[in-house]
């Protein structure tokens, strides 16, 4: 009886510790995103439906809700300036996300220094999943994650995932070596 008592106590110990181990392996090979990859992704903060106006470029969107107008610049997520390489690409890729859908669900998470808000942006399919738009850009290669300013967006890893996948196909902004937006700006600047 004793050693029925070793062995099953031995043999949880070898299927919690393989269970853990397996974890880790996961966690290190896939990332985070392989544990929540299917959970809903979070929209903390203040969301609000809101109407889409117009698409200013591949990264800023003019929405109105009750009479009021605002840009919304999407959180963590550079597209190409319209007067760079990809640029009108990236704006003409939001506007055929919107040629159907008009209503979105946007979670503000600050103000940039424009004063446009910051948000994560979520299209509402008619079965209720959510498409987060942000990512489908970087995953489309129409924008780069913002590395300086993506921290501050609660679905990080989603964007970083999704531009690992983009980087993997080589479509869009990592088609060739385009010069990135900030560096762009920043050349721009110093002219």
């Amino acid at each position: 009886m004793k050693i029925l008592k070793i062995v099953v106590t031995l043999l949880s110990f070898s299927v919690i510790g393989t269970g853990i181990a397996f974890y880790l392996y996961a966690n290190k090979k896939f990332g985070t995103a392989y544990n929540s990859y299917s959970a809903k992704l979070s929209a903390p903060g203040t969301t609000e439906e809101w109407e889409v106006l117009s698409i200013r470029d591949g990264d800023t969107i003019k929405v109105k809700k009750n009479g009021v107008i605002e840009n919304i610049r999407l959180c963590g997520i550079d597209a190409p300036e319209i007067s760079q390489p990809l640029g009108k690409e990236s704006r003409d890729y939001l506007r055929s996300v919107f040629s159907l859908k008009k209503m979105v669900q946007i979670s503000t998470v600050g103000t940039d220094r424009y004063n446009r808000k910051i948000g994560e942006v979520f299209l509402i399919n008619s079965d209720g999943t959510e498409k987060f738009l942000n990512e489908e850009l970087v995953k489309a290669g129409m924008a780069y994650v913002y590395h300086q300013y993506s921290k501050n967006c609660p679905n990080e890893i989603s964007l970083k995932n999704g531009e690992a996948m983009a980087q993997s196909k080589k479509i869009g902004v990592w088609s060739r070596n385009y010069q990135k937006p900030w560096e762009y700006r920043k050349a721009k600047r110093s002219k």
